[in-house]
C-alpha cells in the first residue's frame, strides 16, 4: 500500500467515526446529556449503567464493584457536574460499549459487557496501551474515578490497612469527622 493510500484510508476512516459520533448525537436529540432519573441511574442510561458496572468491576478486582456500588456512586457525583462533564462520560461509556467502535478500534463485534473477563481485561488493556491519546485518557478518568470511589468506601479501609480519616478535636473537646471509636 502506498503512502497517499494510507493517508486517504486513514483520513477517511477517521471521518467516518466522527460522523458516526456526530450522528449519534443528533439522533439522541440532545439526550446523551440529559440528566433524568432512569430507574436507579441518575445520569445514565441503563445500557450505560451496566457498561460502566462492567468496566468498574473489571477495574477494582479483586475488590466486589457491586458490593461496593462503584457504578452508582459514580454515577451520584456526576449528577453535580455540568451537563458537559456528563455528555463527554456518557460519550466515553459509548464507544467502549458499542459494536461500531469496538469493530473501528478493536475489530471485534461485541459489546464490551457482553465479553469474558479475560477478553475485557485485554479490551482495557488495549485502551490503556493505545497509541491514540484520547483512549489512553479515557482509561484513565475510568480506572481512577472507579478505584477513587472503591478505596473510599470505609467497609475497604480494613482490608488495606487504612484507619481512616483522623477524627478531628475542636477547642471545646468535641471531635467531627473521622472513624467511629469501638
Amino acid at each position: 500500500m502506498e503512502r497517499r493510500e494510507f493517508l486517504t484510508g486513514s483520513l477517511f476512516g477517521a471521518g467516518a467515526f466522527g460522523l458516526a459520533l456526530t450522528s449519534l448525537d443528533w439522533m439522541s436529540c440532545g439526550a446523551l446529556g440529559a440528566v433524568a432519573v432512569k430507574g436507579r441511574w441518575q445520569v445514565f442510561s441503563s445500557d450505560e449503567g451496566e457498561t460502566l458496572s462492567a468496566v468498574a468491576g473489571r477495574i477494582v478486582a479483586p475488590l466486589d464493584a457491586q458490593e461496593l456500588a462503584v457504578a452508582a456512586k459514580i454515577d451520584s457525583l456526576l449528577a453535580g457536574a455540568d451537563i458537559d462533564t456528563q455528555t463527554d462520560f456518557k460519550r466515553l461509556l459509548w464507544l467502549f460499549d458499542t459494536v461500531f467502535a469496538a469493530l473501528f478500534f478493536e475489530g471485534r463485534l461485541s459489546r464490551f459487557r457482553d465479553l469474558g473477563v479475560e477478553e475485557q481485561d485485554r479490551v482495557l488493556g488495549s485502551w490503556r496501551d493505545s497509541h491514540l491519546p484520547f483512549r489512553r485518557s479515557g482509561f484513565q478518568a475510568l480506572q481512577r474515578l472507579c478505584l477513587a470511589v472503591a478505596y473510599a468506601t470505609p467497609s475497604v479501609y480494613p482490608g488495606i490497612g487504612y484507619p481512616g480519616p483522623p477524627r478531628l478535636v475542636r477547642p471545646d473537646g468535641s471531635t467531627a469527622g473521622g472513624m467511629p471509636q469501638p
